[in-house]
């Protein structure tokens, strides 16, 4: 048994539209679904802790009436593996209500700055939850950091990110002027709870399935099943890497012997009426936060959300989009294994990232979502990944102002991180 949630739409006598949304068994779900863990369950929403009317209340409402029968459904048990949220956690409980203080509370959570890489045959290196330094003259910071490498400057970027240099000296807090990005590692079983209790205090009623429901929201199976891309090929022979909160401020990550999941992605997570989150649109090893592309596709899904008949076009895009997205992760993925000599067979779409990188220094990723600029930058670093060339403009700039600037930026970090409080968690 699998669960999914539903929605309904009728129209009334009077003309009316009221939707009904459920939440239950299907006997018989779509191939490649698995039930997703307690982490991944935004669909559930959570607990009204002490909280004011929120936006899932009137997010609720706009659908129709009040959100009439509700959740049903067998709960598989949670994978607490899982419980670790990025950055973009906070602003997803905040949308639905709930206060940093309440989810710290009830979920035991602590922060985390990012995750340090051991085991990987080469010398320990730091992902952060933010950035690197700081652009100069419109031209992205490491093309400036990578050509004073060439100069004789340090390879140590990790002085070029706060949360690095935090995470070094165990200090934690609202640094001035720069303030520190940072996730969560928390107990999953009882995020799920507080989601669910947000649920039902939104409105969201137990009831049993409806056949005629108008859009499910599918949260069972597994995506390495069923009408997939599968990215066994591209990593087949290798135990998933583990990733675990094993120190205050960072979580380490270390490749892993043993037997894999098997990974991949649906083709299309949005078909018919049914639409794929957690599990049963993308399996991936947690070198990716497994909860970040949930929350990216919800976010896509509100924006597209039916209102009153589902969208060819926006099937479309949303598709699209969530396709792009599982495509950087697949390939961040394969890239620890191919750049660590685990692996030599890859996608034609990493290949051509690793190429230009090495050409001229170029990454092309956003700032924002599972796999960030940064990310790419970390990794590619990390492992002593290096261009023969950088931007033009980088080469450009006189030494003497290269050298300067760059150490006005690493002493603004320095100072701001000095300020900061030592952790007490």
């Amino acid at each position: 048994m699998s669960a999914a949630l539903q929605l309904k739409r009728t129209r009334r006598r009077d003309g009316v539209v009221k939707f009904e949304t459920r939440i239950g068994n299907i006997a018989q779900p779509p191939s490649g679904v698995a039930f997703e863990t307690a982490s991944e369950q935004p669909a559930r929403l959570g607990r009204r802790v002490g909280r004011q009317r929120g936006p899932v209340d009137r997010a609720l409402e706009h659908l129709g009436e009040r959100v009439g029968d509700g959740i049903a459904g067998e709960d598989a048990p949670p994978d607490e593996s899982e419980g670790m949220g990025s950055p973009a956690l906070p602003g997803f409980n905040a949308a639905l209500g709930i206060d940093m203080a309440s989810f710290v509370r009830e979920t035991g959570a602590v922060p985390y700055l990012g995750m340090r890489y051991d085991g990987w045959g080469v010398r320990p290196w730091f992902r952060p939850c933010g950035g690197f330094g700081a652009d100069l003259d419109g031209i992205a910071f490491h093309h400036h950091w990578l050509r004073l490498l060439d100069l004789g400057g340090s390879d140590d970027l990790g002085r070029f990110s706060p949360e690095a240099l935090a995470a070094r000296e165990g200090l934690f807090g609202g640094a001035p002027g720069r303030p520190l990005s940072f996730g969560f590692a928390f107990d999953a079983a009882k995020y799920r709870a507080l989601l669910q209790n947000v649920a039902l205090a939104a409105g969201v009623r137990r009831a049993a399935v409806a056949d005629d429901a108008d859009l499910v929201i599918d949260c069972g199976g597994a995506a390495g099943e069923g009408d997939v891309e599968d990215w066994s090929p591209w990593l087949a022979g290798h135990g998933a890497a583990q990733a675990e909160a094993s120190s205050p401020l960072f979580a380490s990550v270390r490749p892993a012997a043993g037997a894999a999941l098997r990974p991949g992605c649906r083709r299309d997570m949005w078909r018919g009426r049914t639409v794929a989150l957690g599990r049963a649109a993308c399996m991936a090893e947690p070198l990716v936060v497994p909860l970040d592309l949930t929350i990216q596709a919800l976010e896509r899904l509100t924006a597209l959300w039916p209102r009153q008949a589902i969208v060819p076009a926006a099937v479309e895009r949303f598709n699209a989009g969530m396709a792009a997205m599982h495509r950087d992760v697949r390939d961040f993925t394969i890239a620890h294994y191919v750049l660590s000599g685990r692996q030599t067979d890859m996608p034609d779409s990493l290949a051509d990232r690793l190429e230009v990188f090495r050409a001229c220094g170029d990454i092309d990723a956003p700032h924002i979502g599972p796999v960030r600029q940064a990310d790419w930058l970390a990794l590619f670093t990390g492992f002593g990944l290096r261009p023969r060339f950088v931007h033009p403009a980088a080469e450009r700039m006189p030494e003497d102002e290269l050298k300067r600037r760059l150490a006005r930026v690493r002493t603004q970090i320095q100072d701001a991180v000095n300020a900061l409080p030592e952790f007490a968690g």
